[in-house]
Formats: C-alpha cells, sequence, structure tokens
C-alpha cells in the first residue's frame, strides 16, 4: 500500500525570505483582547531580538533563551513563543497565510522534526526512545502512536482511514528497526564476552612457568626445560584425594612411601620368590637383602621392599618391634 519507510527524511529547507526593516505600523500593530482570551501566550517584553533570523518566516524575530541552547520566538503581532512547533499552531490557530504557515512548518527542520512519504498529509514525524511523536498538520503535538491513533479517530472530518493506516505502519517500521538495532547491540556484547572467555583460556606465562585453564582444579608438573607447568586434574576429587594422601605420609621416612605407593600384592609375589635375598647377621631374624648395582635392598619377614638399610632402620625405630642392637 505504501512505499518501505525511508531514512527519517531530514532535508534543510531551502526557502530564501526577502526581509525589510519594519514599519513603524508593524511596531506598533498589538494583539487585541479577543485573541489574548483566545490563546494563553506570553506577551513579549522589552528585550533585544534578532529582525534577521533565517529560520523563521518574514516578520518574526528570535532571542537566544537561558544559555543560549534553546530561543523564544515573537510573533509579528508581538506573542512569544517557546518552539517554532508551538508558533506554527499559532499561526493555524489564527489563520495566518498559508505560505507562511508552510515557511513555518519547514523550519521546523530546526527542531529536529522530519518528513516522510509514508506520514499522513503535511505531518511530522521525531523519534522518541522505542516510540516516535508526530506533530500533526494543525501544530499539535501527539507523543506516540497510540495519540496520533487517538487524535486522528477523533477528528473524522480531517482525516481518513487511509490516514490512520499511515500512522500504523510508520510505528510499526520505527519499532521494527528498534527491535534490529537491539539484537544486534545484544549480538555485539555477546561477541565480546565469548572474545574475552577465550583470552582466559590461552596459555600464559608466569614467575613459576606456563599454566593453562581449563577447568577450576590445577596441578602441577615438571617440564622438559625444568620449568613448572600448571595443567587441569580430570576432578576436583582427585586433587583432594592427592592432599588427603600427602597428609597421611607426613612424618614417614622417603623409603617407606615409595615402597606403600607400589601394590603389596605384586611386590609379595615378585620379592618372595627372587632367590638373590639373602639373611646374614648385619640384619634381624627373617629380614632379608640383596645388592643391585651401587643399591641394596631390604625385604622385612612381611615382604615389605625398603629400597636401603637407612630407611630399614628407620622404619625399625618408628615401629618400636626391635632393639637398638
Amino acid at each position: 500500500m505504501f512505499q518501505n519507510l525511508e531514512a527519517l527524511t531530514s532535508i534543510q529547507p531551502t526557502i530564501t525570505v526577502q526581509r525589510s526593516q519594519s514599519t513603524s505600523a508593524e511596531q506598533s500593530e498589538q494583539p487585541t483582547s479577543a485573541e489574548q482570551s483566545q490563546h494563553s501566550i506570553i506577551t513579549a517584553k522589552k528585550s533585544v531580538w534578532n529582525q534577521n533570523d533565517h529560520t523563521l518566516p518574514m516578520g518574526w524575530k528570535s532571542r537566544p533563551e537561558g544559555n543560549g541552547a534553546q530561543k523564544i520566538f515573537l510573533s509579528p503581532k508581538g506573542y512569544e513563543l517557546k518552539s517554532r512547533r508551538l508558533a506554527l499552531k499559532h499561526m493555524v490557530g489564527f489563520g495566518y497565510p498559508e505560505e507562511e504557515i508552510e515557511q513555518m512548518r519547514q523550519f521546523l527542520y530546526y527542531e529536529n522534526w522530519m518528513d516522510d512519504k509514508s506520514l499522513p498529509n503535511l505531518w511530522k514525524m521525531k523519534k522518541s526512545g522505542n516510540d516516535v511523536c508526530f506533530v500533526s498538520r494543525e501544530g499539535d503535538l501527539l507523543e506516540s502512536h497510540s495519540q496520533a491513533y487517538t487524535y486522528i479517530q477523533k477528528n473524522p472530518k480531517s482525516y481518513t482511514q487511509e490516514d490512520l493506516l499511515r500512522i500504523q505502519y510508520v510505528s510499526r517500521m520505527v519499532q521494527k528497526s528498534t527491535e534490529e538495532v537491539r539484537k544486534q547491540s545484544q549480538f555485539q556484547e555477546r561477541s565480546q564476552a565469548n572474545g574475552k572467555i577465550q583470552n582466559l583460556a590461552q596459555p600464559r606465562e608466569v614467575s613459576q612457568g606456563k599454566f593453562r585453564i581449563q577447568g577450576q582444579s590445577l596441578t602441577r608438573i615438571q617440564t622438559s626445560q625444568g620449568q613448572a607447568r600448571l595443567h587441569s586434574t580430570p576432578s576436583q576429587n582427585r586433587m583432594q584425594s592427592q592432599s588427603q594422601v600427602r597428609s597421611q605420609n607426613q612424618g614417614r621416612s622417603p623409603g617407606m612411601i615409595s615402597t606403600l605407593k607400589q601394590p603389596r600384592q605384586s611386590h609379595a609375589s615378585v620379592e618372595r620368590i627372587d632367590p638373590n635375598y639373602i639373611s646374614d647377621e648385619t640384619l634381624p631374624k627373617g629380614w632379608h637383602h640383596k645388592k643391585e648395582g651401587r643399591l641394596t635392598y631390604c625385604r622385612s619377614p612381611d615382604g615389605t621392599v625398603y629400597r636401603s638399610r637407612r630407611s630399614a632402620c628407620q622404619f625399625m625405630i618408628s615401629s618400636g618391634q626391635y632393639s637398638n642392637e
């Protein structure tokens, strides 16, 4: 039915208004009492007005307000208005010439009001958050699409069903565009978050060596270069069990710890049939020993093997079963 909603058109007006010095008649012209009763508009006070503001129709004046970011506008009949939109409504209500009304309507560009071919005739629009606000051709401000629907429905003599469909179409297209922008913003945020996670998964250099983050639990191993390296363990429970084993081994001799780490059954089945173990007077009764290179292995009566005489002696002392002899 309608053309695609164009990028909100904001074309700078190209109207050239010929200005001349105001006559004494214009300066003396004052609003009547009837006009004052119909419009609650502040009467102009004595101040410095710009008579050559090229963003206003001929005969209108302006002056800065506050910090200069806003302007106050003065009509040829001496009414002060706080915006061009209110000036447009004032001109329509007071029956200004159509040419001057159209000039003021185009000058709404300087207040960020924009045209679109999909709008009702002579309407303007402006984005307001996730919604749209409108200015009707009469100069009325409609702050949402729902207010625009109601406005058209209450003025059936000025508007048709087609105008209502135009407002619905424009508001739907603007909401769709806003939703696409929101989704794109969320996608960019997720991409940035994923990038940070990937950076955390990369190896990092520390003073002790290299480590890799692949889970919550970490363990240390020795690399071929002698540097400390951390890798993730299969589970947190394994880390805890290793810690428990280390606490249980405190106070035991190194030879005893190395023996306990080996399966008992394998030692019993292998060591007891080894014919190289011999007994002599240097060991208590039931103990045997053998030599392999520079190492001397000692075997207790229950089949436990110690890798040196020293570790065997430490066991005897700690067990309390043997005398100093």
